[in-house]
Protein backbone atom coordinates (compact mmCIF):
# COMPACT_ATOMS: atom_id res chain seq x y z
CA UNK A 1 0.00 0.00 0.00
CA UNK A 2 1.47 3.14 -0.65
CA UNK A 3 1.66 6.31 1.23
CA UNK A 4 -0.11 9.15 0.34
CA UNK A 5 2.07 12.39 -0.05
CA UNK A 6 1.42 15.73 1.14
CA UNK A 7 2.65 18.92 -0.95
CA UNK A 8 4.33 20.97 2.08
CA UNK A 9 4.60 24.05 -0.29
CA UNK A 10 0.64 23.68 -1.00
CA UNK A 11 -0.86 23.33 2.57
CA UNK A 12 1.41 25.91 3.53
CA UNK A 13 0.15 28.03 0.89
CA UNK A 14 -3.73 26.86 1.06
CA UNK A 15 -6.32 29.06 3.13
CA UNK A 16 -7.41 26.98 5.88
CA UNK A 17 -3.51 26.77 6.96
CA UNK A 18 -3.39 30.26 6.98
CA UNK A 19 -6.28 30.93 8.51
CA UNK A 20 -5.64 28.69 11.37
CA UNK A 21 -2.07 30.70 11.80
CA UNK A 22 -4.08 34.19 12.04
CA UNK A 23 -6.08 32.38 14.99
CA UNK A 24 -3.28 31.33 16.71
CA UNK A 25 -1.42 34.78 16.20
CA UNK A 26 -4.92 35.74 18.11
CA UNK A 27 -4.89 34.00 21.08
CA UNK A 28 -0.83 34.99 21.04
CA UNK A 29 -2.01 38.24 21.58
CA UNK A 30 -5.06 37.37 23.59
CA UNK A 31 -2.60 35.47 25.99
CA UNK A 32 0.30 38.35 26.09
CA UNK A 33 -2.92 41.03 26.84
CA UNK A 34 -5.33 38.62 29.08
CA UNK A 35 -7.22 41.04 31.43
CA UNK A 36 -10.41 39.39 33.16
CA UNK A 37 -12.47 41.15 35.42
CA UNK A 38 -11.71 44.42 35.77
CA UNK A 39 -15.23 46.46 36.64
CA UNK A 40 -17.55 46.31 39.39
CA UNK A 41 -20.54 47.26 40.22
CA UNK A 42 -20.87 48.23 36.43
CA UNK A 43 -21.91 45.77 33.63
CA UNK A 44 -19.40 43.17 34.59
CA UNK A 45 -20.07 42.94 38.01
CA UNK A 46 -23.83 42.30 37.07
CA UNK A 47 -23.32 39.74 34.79
CA UNK A 48 -20.69 38.03 37.40
CA UNK A 49 -23.66 38.42 40.06
CA UNK A 50 -26.44 36.22 37.67
CA UNK A 51 -24.19 33.90 36.50
CA UNK A 52 -23.52 32.80 39.54
CA UNK A 53 -27.23 32.27 40.49
CA UNK A 54 -27.32 30.23 37.31
CA UNK A 55 -23.64 28.48 38.40
CA UNK A 56 -25.46 27.40 41.85
CA UNK A 57 -29.10 26.77 40.10
CA UNK A 58 -31.13 29.31 41.98
CA UNK A 59 -31.75 31.23 38.46
CA UNK A 60 -35.05 29.83 37.61
CA UNK A 61 -36.43 29.55 41.45
CA UNK A 62 -35.51 33.39 41.91
CA UNK A 63 -37.01 34.63 38.73
CA UNK A 64 -40.78 34.12 40.39
CA UNK A 65 -39.93 35.60 43.58
CA UNK A 66 -38.60 38.72 41.97
CA UNK A 67 -41.29 38.86 39.14
CA UNK A 68 -44.30 37.15 39.98
CA UNK A 69 -45.64 40.30 41.09
CA UNK A 70 -44.77 43.85 38.94
CA UNK A 71 -44.11 47.08 40.12
CA UNK A 72 -47.37 49.03 39.80
CA UNK A 73 -45.73 52.05 38.99
CA UNK A 74 -43.59 50.54 36.18
CA UNK A 75 -40.26 51.12 37.21
CA UNK A 76 -37.71 48.66 37.28
CA UNK A 77 -33.68 48.72 37.92
CA UNK A 78 -30.90 49.78 35.62
CA UNK A 79 -29.38 45.79 36.39
CA UNK A 80 -32.09 44.10 35.75
CA UNK A 81 -31.44 43.95 32.63
CA UNK A 82 -28.55 41.76 32.86
CA UNK A 83 -30.48 38.60 34.14
CA UNK A 84 -32.24 38.61 30.40
CA UNK A 85 -29.01 37.44 28.69
CA UNK A 86 -28.78 33.85 29.30
CA UNK A 87 -26.90 33.21 26.07
CA UNK A 88 -24.22 35.09 27.45
CA UNK A 89 -24.82 34.10 31.29
CA UNK A 90 -25.11 29.89 30.58
CA UNK A 91 -22.09 29.79 28.59
CA UNK A 92 -20.34 31.69 31.60
CA UNK A 93 -21.97 29.53 34.78
CA UNK A 94 -20.76 26.32 32.66
CA UNK A 95 -17.86 26.98 32.18
CA UNK A 96 -17.54 28.06 36.08
CA UNK A 97 -18.46 24.47 35.99
CA UNK A 98 -15.92 22.83 34.50
CA UNK A 99 -12.98 24.80 35.46
CA UNK A 100 -14.18 26.74 38.16
CA UNK A 101 -14.29 29.96 39.18
CA UNK A 102 -11.24 32.21 37.75
CA UNK A 103 -10.45 34.90 35.12
CA UNK A 104 -9.72 32.02 32.61
CA UNK A 105 -13.14 30.59 32.75
CA UNK A 106 -14.51 33.41 33.22
CA UNK A 107 -13.74 35.45 30.02
CA UNK A 108 -13.41 31.53 27.87
CA UNK A 109 -16.68 32.46 26.14
CA UNK A 110 -15.77 35.58 25.11
CA UNK A 111 -11.89 34.26 23.75
CA UNK A 112 -14.10 31.63 21.68
CA UNK A 113 -16.34 34.04 20.24
CA UNK A 114 -13.44 36.17 19.25
CA UNK A 115 -11.99 33.43 17.12
CA UNK A 116 -15.28 32.65 16.06
CA UNK A 117 -15.63 36.30 14.45
CA UNK A 118 -12.18 35.83 12.95
CA UNK A 119 -13.99 32.82 11.39
CA UNK A 120 -17.50 34.51 10.15
CA UNK A 121 -15.33 37.18 8.81
CA UNK A 122 -12.96 35.21 6.26
CA UNK A 123 -15.85 32.92 4.98
CA UNK A 124 -17.78 36.42 4.27
CA UNK A 125 -14.52 37.93 2.55
CA UNK A 126 -14.59 34.55 0.97
CA UNK A 127 -18.21 34.41 -0.81
CA UNK A 128 -18.18 38.36 -1.39
CA UNK A 129 -15.25 38.88 -2.91
CA UNK A 130 -11.92 35.92 -2.84
CA UNK A 131 -10.27 34.01 -0.10
CA UNK A 132 -7.62 36.52 0.32
CA UNK A 133 -9.87 39.54 1.29
CA UNK A 134 -11.06 37.23 3.51
CA UNK A 135 -8.02 36.46 5.41
CA UNK A 136 -6.83 40.08 5.31
CA UNK A 137 -10.09 41.39 7.19
CA UNK A 138 -9.71 38.11 9.62
CA UNK A 139 -6.37 38.86 10.38
CA UNK A 140 -7.21 42.81 10.29
CA UNK A 141 -9.39 42.04 13.09
CA UNK A 142 -7.21 39.96 15.25
CA UNK A 143 -5.49 42.94 15.74
CA UNK A 144 -8.12 45.78 16.14
CA UNK A 145 -7.81 47.54 19.51
CA UNK A 146 -11.50 47.84 20.21
CA UNK A 147 -11.79 44.16 19.47
CA UNK A 148 -9.11 42.42 20.65
CA UNK A 149 -9.01 44.87 24.01
CA UNK A 150 -12.24 43.74 24.81
CA UNK A 151 -11.69 39.79 23.92
CA UNK A 152 -10.40 38.77 27.33
CA UNK A 153 -13.07 40.88 29.50
CA UNK A 154 -16.09 40.08 30.70
CA UNK A 155 -17.70 41.60 27.25
CA UNK A 156 -21.17 40.35 26.28
CA UNK A 157 -20.59 43.01 22.80
CA UNK A 158 -17.60 39.48 21.38
CA UNK A 159 -20.09 37.44 21.25
CA UNK A 160 -22.94 39.47 20.30
CA UNK A 161 -20.69 40.75 16.79
CA UNK A 162 -19.76 37.13 16.95
CA UNK A 163 -24.13 35.71 16.00
CA UNK A 164 -24.93 38.66 14.42
CA UNK A 165 -22.02 38.36 11.79
CA UNK A 166 -22.52 34.71 11.86
CA UNK A 167 -26.35 34.95 11.11
CA UNK A 168 -25.65 37.51 8.04
CA UNK A 169 -22.79 35.32 6.88
CA UNK A 170 -25.78 32.48 6.99
CA UNK A 171 -28.31 35.42 5.24
CA UNK A 172 -26.04 35.78 2.72
CA UNK A 173 -24.55 31.83 1.62
CA UNK A 174 -28.52 32.01 1.19
CA UNK A 175 -28.94 34.59 -0.81
CA UNK A 176 -25.63 33.29 -3.02
CA UNK A 177 -27.18 29.37 -3.54
CA UNK A 178 -30.60 31.34 -4.46
CA UNK A 179 -28.56 33.18 -7.28
CA UNK A 180 -26.56 30.42 -8.64
CA UNK A 181 -28.07 29.22 -11.53
CA UNK A 182 -27.30 25.41 -11.05
CA UNK A 183 -28.30 25.17 -8.12
CA UNK A 184 -31.45 26.75 -8.68
CA UNK A 185 -32.20 27.44 -4.91
CA UNK A 186 -32.15 23.53 -3.91
CA UNK A 187 -31.30 23.27 -0.11
CA UNK A 188 -31.23 27.15 0.40
CA UNK A 189 -33.85 26.75 2.96
CA UNK A 190 -31.45 25.73 6.09
CA UNK A 191 -29.36 28.61 5.37
CA UNK A 192 -32.06 31.03 6.23
CA UNK A 193 -33.28 28.76 9.38
CA UNK A 194 -29.58 28.60 10.78
CA UNK A 195 -29.81 32.26 10.17
CA UNK A 196 -33.11 33.14 11.52
CA UNK A 197 -32.11 30.56 14.61
CA UNK A 198 -28.22 32.29 15.46
CA UNK A 199 -29.80 35.69 15.17
CA UNK A 200 -32.11 34.53 17.96
CA UNK A 201 -29.21 33.04 19.93
CA UNK A 202 -27.93 36.79 19.14
CA UNK A 203 -31.23 37.89 20.62
CA UNK A 204 -31.09 36.21 23.85
CA UNK A 205 -27.46 37.41 23.89
CA UNK A 206 -28.22 41.28 23.44
CA UNK A 207 -31.45 43.05 22.15
CA UNK A 208 -29.27 44.96 20.28
CA UNK A 209 -29.21 41.76 17.67
CA UNK A 210 -32.78 43.14 16.34
CA UNK A 211 -31.15 45.81 14.56
CA UNK A 212 -29.54 43.05 11.92
CA UNK A 213 -33.56 43.29 11.03
CA UNK A 214 -32.85 46.71 9.87
CA UNK A 215 -29.83 45.65 7.69
CA UNK A 216 -31.46 42.92 6.10
CA UNK A 217 -34.78 45.13 5.32
CA UNK A 218 -32.79 47.82 3.64
CA UNK A 219 -30.73 45.30 1.56
CA UNK A 220 -33.86 43.38 0.50
CA UNK A 221 -35.14 46.72 -0.65
CA UNK A 222 -31.79 47.53 -2.54
CA UNK A 223 -31.78 44.09 -3.86
CA UNK A 224 -35.86 44.36 -4.86
CA UNK A 225 -35.77 40.53 -4.63
CA UNK A 226 -38.02 38.98 -1.72
CA UNK A 227 -38.53 35.85 -2.17
CA UNK A 228 -40.56 33.20 -0.14
CA UNK A 229 -37.26 31.99 1.90
CA UNK A 230 -37.06 35.06 3.16
CA UNK A 231 -39.99 34.15 5.42
CA UNK A 232 -37.76 31.34 6.93
CA UNK A 233 -35.09 33.74 7.74
CA UNK A 234 -37.78 35.90 9.94
CA UNK A 235 -39.73 32.85 10.84
CA UNK A 236 -37.05 30.93 12.63
CA UNK A 237 -36.35 33.62 14.75
CA UNK A 238 -40.20 34.52 15.58
CA UNK A 239 -39.72 30.42 16.99
CA UNK A 240 -36.74 31.22 19.43
CA UNK A 241 -38.78 34.78 20.74
CA UNK A 242 -41.92 32.54 21.50
CA UNK A 243 -40.02 30.05 23.53
CA UNK A 244 -38.65 32.89 25.15
CA UNK A 245 -41.79 34.47 26.09
CA UNK A 246 -43.35 31.19 26.81
CA UNK A 247 -40.31 30.14 29.19
CA UNK A 248 -40.89 33.49 31.00
CA UNK A 249 -44.75 32.85 30.97
CA UNK A 250 -44.64 29.31 32.47
CA UNK A 251 -42.31 30.47 35.40
CA UNK A 252 -43.73 33.95 36.10
CA UNK A 253 -46.89 34.55 34.31
CA UNK A 254 -45.55 37.42 32.06
CA UNK A 255 -45.27 36.57 28.16
CA UNK A 256 -43.44 39.65 27.46
CA UNK A 257 -41.21 40.13 30.76
CA UNK A 258 -37.92 40.79 29.09
CA UNK A 259 -39.84 43.85 27.50
CA UNK A 260 -41.72 44.71 30.42
CA UNK A 261 -38.21 44.98 32.24
CA UNK A 262 -36.41 46.64 29.73
CA UNK A 263 -39.53 49.16 29.10
CA UNK A 264 -39.33 49.98 33.15
CA UNK A 265 -35.81 50.43 33.42
CA UNK A 266 -35.52 53.15 30.46
CA UNK A 267 -38.05 54.94 32.59
CA UNK A 268 -36.32 54.85 35.85
CA UNK A 269 -33.37 56.28 33.68
CA UNK A 270 -35.29 58.89 32.59
CA UNK A 271 -36.95 59.99 35.65
CA UNK A 272 -33.36 59.32 37.98
CA UNK A 273 -30.45 60.00 36.03
CA UNK A 274 -29.71 63.14 35.25
CA UNK A 275 -29.60 64.14 31.81
CA UNK A 276 -29.07 67.05 28.86
CA UNK A 277 -30.84 68.11 26.06
CA UNK A 278 -30.53 69.75 22.45
CA UNK A 279 -33.80 72.07 21.47
CA UNK A 280 -34.31 71.25 17.66
CA UNK A 281 -37.39 73.12 17.53
CA UNK A 282 -40.08 74.40 19.86
CA UNK A 283 -41.88 70.29 19.23
CA UNK A 284 -38.91 68.23 19.60
CA UNK A 285 -35.71 68.10 21.83
CA UNK A 286 -33.19 65.40 21.57
CA UNK A 287 -32.74 63.82 24.80
CA UNK A 288 -29.35 61.89 26.40
CA UNK A 289 -28.17 60.70 29.88
CA UNK A 290 -25.02 59.92 29.18
CA UNK A 291 -22.30 60.18 26.59
CA UNK A 292 -23.04 63.40 24.02
CA UNK A 293 -24.56 63.25 20.55
CA UNK A 294 -22.10 62.28 17.73
CA UNK A 295 -19.98 59.94 20.45
CA UNK A 296 -18.95 57.62 17.78
CA UNK A 297 -18.70 60.09 14.92
CA UNK A 298 -15.71 62.08 17.58
CA UNK A 299 -14.62 58.79 18.77
CA UNK A 300 -12.92 57.03 15.60
CA UNK A 301 -12.11 60.33 14.37
CA UNK A 302 -10.06 60.43 17.97
CA UNK A 303 -11.48 63.68 19.13
CA UNK A 304 -11.45 64.22 22.32
CA UNK A 305 -8.83 61.97 23.50
CA UNK A 306 -9.29 61.13 27.06
CA UNK A 307 -5.97 60.83 29.60
CA UNK A 308 -6.61 57.05 30.50
CA UNK A 309 -6.10 54.35 27.97
CA UNK A 310 -9.58 52.44 28.79
CA UNK A 311 -10.51 53.74 25.90
CA UNK A 312 -8.40 52.14 23.18
CA UNK A 313 -7.57 54.44 20.04
CA UNK A 314 -9.22 53.20 16.89
CA UNK A 315 -8.89 56.50 15.21
CA UNK A 316 -5.84 55.16 12.76
CA UNK A 317 -7.50 52.16 11.60
CA UNK A 318 -11.11 53.78 11.14
CA UNK A 319 -8.97 56.60 8.74
CA UNK A 320 -8.55 54.13 6.62
CA UNK A 321 -11.74 52.58 6.51
CA UNK A 322 -13.35 55.88 6.00
CA UNK A 323 -10.60 56.43 3.08
CA UNK A 324 -11.81 52.86 1.96
CA UNK A 325 -15.70 54.03 1.49
CA UNK A 326 -14.51 57.31 0.16
CA UNK A 327 -12.92 55.31 -3.14
CA UNK A 328 -15.63 52.89 -3.29
CA UNK A 329 -18.10 55.75 -3.71
CA UNK A 330 -15.99 57.64 -6.04
CA UNK A 331 -15.37 54.64 -8.51
CA UNK A 332 -18.48 53.51 -8.00
CA UNK A 333 -17.51 50.10 -6.89
CA UNK A 334 -21.18 48.10 -6.47
CA UNK A 335 -19.25 44.94 -5.16
CA UNK A 336 -19.27 46.99 -1.69
CA UNK A 337 -22.79 47.74 -1.40
CA UNK A 338 -23.91 45.29 1.01
CA UNK A 339 -21.35 45.87 3.37
CA UNK A 340 -21.94 49.72 2.97
CA UNK A 341 -25.91 48.67 3.65
CA UNK A 342 -24.61 46.43 6.61
CA UNK A 343 -21.96 49.18 8.06
CA UNK A 344 -24.34 52.00 7.57
CA UNK A 345 -27.49 51.19 8.90
CA UNK A 346 -25.64 50.22 12.10
CA UNK A 347 -23.65 52.73 12.18
CA UNK A 348 -26.59 55.25 12.13
CA UNK A 349 -28.47 53.33 14.83
CA UNK A 350 -25.84 53.50 17.32
CA UNK A 351 -25.40 57.10 16.77
CA UNK A 352 -28.69 58.76 16.60
CA UNK A 353 -31.04 55.34 17.47
CA UNK A 354 -33.45 56.03 20.38
CA UNK A 355 -34.46 53.63 23.28
CA UNK A 356 -38.10 55.95 23.73
CA UNK A 357 -39.86 58.72 22.97
CA UNK A 358 -41.57 60.43 24.70
CA UNK A 359 -43.89 63.68 25.37
CA UNK A 360 -43.84 66.04 28.31
CA UNK A 361 -46.11 68.79 29.77
CA UNK A 362 -45.57 71.31 27.20
CA UNK A 363 -46.65 68.99 23.90
CA UNK A 364 -42.73 69.00 23.64
CA UNK A 365 -41.76 65.57 22.00
CA UNK A 366 -38.41 64.13 23.74
CA UNK A 367 -36.40 62.02 21.63
CA UNK A 368 -33.94 60.28 23.74
CA UNK A 369 -31.02 58.95 22.35
CA UNK A 370 -29.32 55.59 22.92
CA UNK A 371 -26.80 54.84 25.29
CA UNK A 372 -22.96 55.20 23.92
CA UNK A 373 -20.45 53.32 24.52
CA UNK A 374 -16.75 52.08 22.79
CA UNK A 375 -17.55 48.54 23.25
CA UNK A 376 -20.75 48.59 21.55
CA UNK A 377 -19.17 49.54 18.47
CA UNK A 378 -18.18 46.33 17.62
CA UNK A 379 -20.95 45.54 15.92
CA UNK A 380 -19.58 47.25 12.95
CA UNK A 381 -16.39 45.89 12.86
CA UNK A 382 -17.22 42.58 10.65
CA UNK A 383 -18.18 44.90 7.51
CA UNK A 384 -15.53 47.84 8.31
CA UNK A 385 -12.93 45.22 7.97
CA UNK A 386 -13.99 43.55 4.80
CA UNK A 387 -14.34 46.81 3.35
CA UNK A 388 -10.78 47.56 4.16
CA UNK A 389 -9.56 44.18 3.14
CA UNK A 390 -11.31 44.57 -0.37
CA UNK A 391 -9.83 48.43 -0.39
CA UNK A 392 -6.40 47.49 0.13
CA UNK A 393 -6.38 44.85 -2.83
CA UNK A 394 -8.08 47.21 -4.93
CA UNK A 395 -5.33 49.22 -4.81
CA UNK A 396 -3.08 46.82 -6.96
CA UNK A 397 -4.45 48.27 -9.88
CA UNK A 398 -2.18 51.69 -9.12
CA UNK A 399 1.35 52.25 -9.37
CA UNK A 400 2.86 51.08 -6.05
CA UNK A 401 -0.30 49.15 -5.07
CA UNK A 402 1.81 46.48 -3.53
CA UNK A 403 3.36 48.86 -1.39
CA UNK A 404 0.83 51.03 -0.62
CA UNK A 405 -1.46 47.92 0.73
CA UNK A 406 1.79 46.57 2.99
CA UNK A 407 3.05 50.20 4.65
CA UNK A 408 -1.00 50.44 5.49
CA UNK A 409 -1.45 47.27 7.10
CA UNK A 410 1.64 47.71 9.01
CA UNK A 411 0.87 51.15 10.12
CA UNK A 412 -2.43 49.39 11.52
CA UNK A 413 -1.46 46.49 12.88
CA UNK A 414 2.10 48.59 14.62
CA UNK A 415 -0.58 51.19 15.80
CA UNK A 416 -3.03 48.54 17.43
CA UNK A 417 -0.71 46.95 19.25
CA UNK A 418 0.47 49.84 20.58
CA UNK A 419 -2.45 51.08 21.67
CA UNK A 420 -4.16 47.99 23.34
CA UNK A 421 -0.75 47.22 25.09
CA UNK A 422 -1.26 50.56 26.76
CA UNK A 423 -4.93 50.32 27.48
CA UNK A 424 -4.42 46.24 28.64
CA UNK A 425 -1.30 47.64 31.57
CA UNK A 426 -3.75 50.27 32.32
CA UNK A 427 -6.84 48.05 32.92
CA UNK A 428 -4.72 45.07 34.48
CA UNK A 429 -3.08 47.81 36.80
CA UNK A 430 -6.61 49.30 38.02
CA UNK A 431 -7.57 46.16 39.49
CA UNK A 432 -4.04 44.81 40.15
CA UNK A 433 -4.20 45.80 44.15
CA UNK A 434 -6.91 44.03 44.62
CA UNK A 435 -5.48 40.72 43.28
CA UNK A 436 -2.07 41.28 44.94
CA UNK A 437 -4.00 41.47 48.33
CA UNK A 438 -5.64 38.39 47.33
CA UNK A 439 -2.44 36.80 46.65
CA UNK A 440 -0.46 38.16 49.57
CA UNK A 441 -3.08 36.72 52.00
CA UNK A 442 -3.09 33.29 50.72
CA UNK A 443 -0.22 33.03 52.47
CA UNK A 444 -1.38 33.74 55.69
CA UNK A 445 -3.45 32.09 58.30
CA UNK A 446 -7.46 32.01 56.62
CA UNK A 447 -8.95 34.88 59.17
CA UNK A 448 -11.63 37.23 58.44
CA UNK A 449 -10.84 39.67 55.84
CA UNK A 450 -12.32 43.47 56.03
CA UNK A 451 -12.17 46.13 53.07
CA UNK A 452 -14.86 48.78 50.96
CA UNK A 453 -17.65 47.21 49.54
CA UNK A 454 -15.77 47.29 45.54
CA UNK A 455 -12.51 45.26 46.86
CA UNK A 456 -15.61 42.70 48.76
CA UNK A 457 -17.07 42.00 45.78
CA UNK A 458 -14.07 41.16 44.20
CA UNK A 459 -12.23 39.44 47.02
CA UNK A 460 -15.79 37.06 46.86
CA UNK A 461 -14.87 36.39 43.31
CA UNK A 462 -11.20 35.38 43.74
CA UNK A 463 -12.06 32.95 46.52
CA UNK A 464 -14.78 31.51 44.22
CA UNK A 465 -17.43 32.94 46.25
CA UNK A 466 -16.49 31.02 49.18
CA UNK A 467 -18.78 30.78 52.06
CA UNK A 468 -15.64 29.55 54.19
CA UNK A 469 -13.97 32.59 53.91
CA UNK A 470 -15.44 35.50 55.58
CA UNK A 471 -14.98 38.63 53.80
CA UNK A 472 -16.91 42.07 55.13
CA UNK A 473 -17.37 45.67 54.14
CA UNK A 474 -14.95 47.78 56.32
CA UNK A 475 -16.80 49.74 59.13
CA UNK A 476 -16.02 53.87 58.59
CA UNK A 477 -16.16 55.15 62.32
CA UNK A 478 -13.41 54.64 64.42
CA UNK A 479 -15.20 53.26 67.33
CA UNK A 480 -16.22 50.48 64.89
CA UNK A 481 -12.90 49.65 63.81
CA UNK A 482 -11.44 49.21 67.41
CA UNK A 483 -14.12 46.62 67.74
CA UNK A 484 -12.84 44.24 65.09
CA UNK A 485 -10.60 41.44 66.56
CA UNK A 486 -8.04 38.70 64.48
CA UNK A 487 -8.98 40.02 61.36
CA UNK A 488 -7.14 41.31 58.27
CA UNK A 489 -7.75 45.33 56.89
CA UNK A 490 -7.14 46.16 53.21
CA UNK A 491 -7.20 50.32 52.81
CA UNK A 492 -6.09 52.45 50.10
CA UNK A 493 -4.95 51.65 47.00
CA UNK A 494 -6.81 51.12 43.47
CA UNK A 495 -9.96 49.40 42.93
CA UNK A 496 -11.75 49.63 39.06
CA UNK A 497 -12.54 51.31 36.28
CA UNK A 498 -14.56 54.26 36.56
CA UNK A 499 -13.48 54.63 40.04
CA UNK A 500 -10.91 57.69 40.91
CA UNK A 501 -10.81 57.29 44.70
CA UNK A 502 -11.85 55.60 47.49
CA UNK A 503 -11.15 57.48 50.09
CA UNK A 504 -15.12 58.43 51.00
CA UNK A 505 -15.53 54.45 51.14
CA UNK A 506 -12.54 53.85 53.64
CA UNK A 507 -12.21 54.52 57.40
CA UNK A 508 -10.39 58.38 58.03
CA UNK A 509 -8.36 56.78 60.95
CA UNK A 510 -6.33 52.92 61.86
CA UNK A 511 -6.52 52.14 65.35
CA UNK A 512 -2.79 52.37 66.38
CA UNK A 513 -3.14 48.68 67.38
CA UNK A 514 -3.65 47.44 63.86
CA UNK A 515 -0.27 45.70 62.73
CA UNK A 516 1.16 47.10 59.46
CA UNK A 517 1.78 43.34 56.62
CA UNK A 518 2.37 45.01 53.73
CA UNK A 519 2.17 48.30 51.93
CA UNK A 520 2.88 48.50 47.80
CA UNK A 521 5.05 51.10 46.59
CA UNK A 522 2.83 51.81 42.94
CA UNK A 523 2.91 54.92 40.96
CA UNK A 524 -0.17 57.41 42.28
CA UNK A 525 -2.10 57.95 39.27
CA UNK A 526 -6.07 59.53 38.24
CA UNK A 527 -7.35 56.06 39.84
CA UNK A 528 -4.99 55.26 43.06
CA UNK A 529 -5.24 57.90 45.35
CA UNK A 530 -3.48 55.93 47.97
CA UNK A 531 -0.57 53.31 48.71
CA UNK A 532 -2.25 49.76 49.29
CA UNK A 533 -1.97 49.13 52.78
CA UNK A 534 -2.51 45.31 54.62
CA UNK A 535 -3.14 45.17 58.48
CA UNK A 536 -3.21 42.62 60.94
CA UNK A 537 -5.92 43.34 63.47
CA UNK A 538 -5.38 41.69 66.56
Amino acid sequence: MKRKKYDVHKILKSPTFLLVLIMLFALFLQANFFIGYTAHPSDEGMYIRDSYMMYEGTFIENLPHFYKSLPSNGLHDPSEAFLFRPAFLFPMSLFWYVFGINDFSTVLWVILCFQGIIIVSYFLGNILFNKYVGLLSAFLISILPLDLLYSTRVSIDIPLTFFMGLSFLLFLMGEKRMESGKLNGRGVEKYYVLSGLVLGLAYLTKITAITLFGVVIVYLLYKRKIHKYHVLFFGSFLVIFLLEGLFYQSVTGHFFLREVVDHGMIKSKHIYEPSQDITISNFLKLRYNESSPLFYTKYILGYPIPVEYFYPRIWIYYSFVLLSILYFVIFRDRNVDVLLIWLLVLFLWLEFGFNSVTVDGSHVLNYWVLQKHDRYMMIITIPSALILSYFLFSLKKFLGGKIFPFVIILVIALTSIHYVSLSANELKDVTSDIKDAYIFLGNYPKKPIYCDTICVEFLKYYHGFDDSTKIFVIPKEYHKLKNIRDSYAIVGGSRTVGICCIEDMQPKKIPESWRLLYEDDKDITSYRGSHMKIYYIP
